[in-house]
């Protein structure tokens, strides 16, 4: 790491850059307590985790409360919002509902994909007549 260092302070030096600050801050430097990876114990590692953990967990959860605040803005905005919300959530299960029953029933496989060649040929009759 410090060869690198002295190269790219080298370069910059040599180079004839504008330099703001003193190239010696690019050194690295050691505090003297760094440790070898073998020498961190399993409670260090704990400690660690447990603060990543909470960091992670807390963004989520600022971000969850920012987007339920927003939710309820959408809500508040008028039913029908809402209503039309409910109904996309009513017919995504619906269809998640077919997916799972066509997996097991042959009946409900033939209609599912009669239903798909319908709905197929519709959006291309549509997308025909909009060109």
């Amino acid at each position: 790491m410090r060869g690198e260092a002295e190269r790219i302070i080298q370069h910059v030096a040599s180079g004839g850059y504008d330099v703001v600050g003193e190239l010696d801050e690019l050194r690295p430097r050691s505090s003297g307590s760094e440790r070898h990876p073998d020498e961190v114990t399993s409670e260090d590692l704990l400690e660690a985790a447990l603060d990543a953990l909470a960091s992670v967990t807390e963004r989520h959860a600022t971000y969850w409360w920012n987007q339920k605040r927003a939710d309820a803005r959408v809500e508040s905005a008028g039913s029908s919002s809402r209503l039309s919300s409910l109904a996309r959530g009513v017919l995504f299960r619906a269809r998640r509902r077919g997916a799972e029953l066509a997996d097991r029933h042959r009946l409900a496989e033939w209609t599912v994909r009669a239903l798909l060649r319908v709905r197929a040929r519709t959006r291309r009759a549509t997308a025909s007549g909009k060109a």
